[in-house]
């Protein structure tokens, strides 16, 4: 066992991580085949987030030597830190195949489980490993992070202080017992908190967002936003996944999901926004976070335009599409004075089909067609009596959809009037009379109550 080995599995045990690496590559340059030398070196370039460099130096070791436990810890480590929560979890369980009685093996199973959504799960491994040593401080935050998930505050609380006391210096520990303040509520004390978390590891990516999550929550809809989001998580994903499913199937529901979703995305980047002219926030959050954040509001802005633009329009539509109806009205009406009648006929026949869509699609807008249906009827112009029954029959529905009863009696005259006068017998077969009669379910017009 060559002196770089020494050296650097004793930097290592005092967290030097850069100096191990160094002393451990040296001792791999002797020894490239050395199984626990490269096991450690995964380690070493682990702690330091090299993840992509530890998972290659794992998979040496694990080539050299499969049956080592520890390399499939460090390997389930490093997965994690890759959010591939699948190749994490399969190292790890071939970890504790090949030896059940390390705790640090039990604790990173739990956290594994933690972060595919599995709180009970991760709450028996959690309690595995709390078998094997009572004291073991990753093992009682896995459990804890587990009650809080399971809506078990108070035994949650109990475990983290207890954490404190067996080691107030842990980052983590200061980190999760943050979190279950940010759930109470105690959005200060939770500040405090991560502030000390960053202070024992200021590269701590988990305390540095809890921390901007604390600062916004300090506005109160923020924080209920959270508490929202964070229910939505505990919820599990097939839980999650079949409640959207049930919601979507409700008409009159199904908008107002994908416009919640958009409301929490939109209130993450404004918060985050606002925190930048926040002292703290101004330290805390990153170029990158800055950046992502530019980019969020401008989606947001673009979103809050559109949004405006379809309210306006919703406003103003129906008003200019008044105006257009007129307009046409008057054109046809031109073109049959000045004996145009090929002219007006097709301004007229673009005029009816115009209207009909409005009607028939699947989304009809009963304000815009009852505008041009009522515009016709009043006009001066002259409808053979298959078109003046069709429009009367639109009209009529359109006056149903709306609850118009005044407009729905006029219209139920009309068609009186017409019936009286003609004998629309001949017409009921005709394809758009009958499409009308069957958007008013009726077979007769004596079925309109004439």
């Amino acid at each position: 066992m060559n002196q770089h080995f020494e050296r650097g599995a004793t930097l290592l045990s005092h967290h030097l991580y850069a100096e191990a690496e160094k002393e451990l590559k040296l001792s791999l340059a002797q020894d490239p085949n050395h199984a626990t030398a490269l096991s450690l070196l995964a380690s070493a370039l682990s702690c330091q987030n090299k993840t992509d460099e530890a998972i290659a130096t794992g998979e040496r070791a694990i080539a050299v030597a499969p049956n080592d436990p520890f390399t499939h810890y460090i390997m389930a480590s490093s997965y994690i830190k890759k959010n591939a929560t699948k190749r994490a979890l399969k190292h790890i369980e071939q970890a504790l195949k090949l030896d059940l009685n390390d705790p640090d093996f039990w604790a990173m199973s739990a956290l594994i489980r933690i972060d595919m959504h599995e709180y009970s799960k991760a709450l028996s491994d959690a309690e595995q490993g709390l078998k094997i040593d009572g004291d073991h401080v990753l093992s009682i935050n896995a459990r804890a992070y587990s009650l809080a998930r399971l809506s078990r505050i108070e035994e949650a609380r109990n475990d983290l202080e207890r954490a404190l006391e067996l080691e107030p210096n842990d980052s983590f520990t200061h980190t999760n017992y943050a979190l279950l303040l940010i759930k109470q509520g105690k959005v200060d004390a939770a500040a405090e908190n991560l502030k000390e978390a960053l202070r024992l590891d200021p590269n701590s990516s988990m305390a540095q967002e809890a921390l901007l999550d604390a600062i916004k929550s300090r506005n109160p809809i923020y924080h209920k936003i959270l508490l929202f989001t964070h229910w939505l998580v505990e919820m599990g994903d097939r839980k999650r996944l079949g409640l959207l499913l049930v919601l979507f199937l409700i008409p009159g529901v199904r908008g107002l999901i994908g416009l919640l979703f958009i409301l929490i995305w939109s209130s993450n980047h404004l918060f985050t926004f606002l925190l930048r002219l926040d002292p703290l926030g101004k330290k805390i959050l990153t170029d990158k976070q800055k950046s992502d954040n530019n980019k969020g509001i401008i989606i947001v802005s673009l979103i809050s335009a559109f949004i405006l633009f379809c309210v306006a329009m919703a406003v103003i539509y129906p008003e200019v599409g008044n105006q257009l109806s007129e307009q046409k009205i008057e054109l046809i009406e031109e073109a049959q004075e000045a004996g145009k009648n090929e002219e007006a006929k097709n301004k007229l026949q673009a005029y009816v089909e115009r209207l009909r869509s409005y009607v028939y699609r699947k989304k009809p807008n009963y304000k815009l067609s009852a505008a041009m249906s009522k515009a016709l009827l009043k006009s001066k112009i002259k409808l053979d009596r298959e078109k003046q029954l069709e429009v009367l029959l639109l009209d009529l529905y359109i006056a149903k959809a709306l609850s118009h009863q005044e407009r729905e009696k006029e219209v139920l005259a009309q068609i009186k009037d017409l019936s009286e006068q003609e004998n629309c017998s001949p017409l009921l077969d005709k394809t758009e009379i009958k499409k009308a009669m069957q958007l008013l379910k009726v077979q007769s017009l004596t079925e309109l109550k004439l």
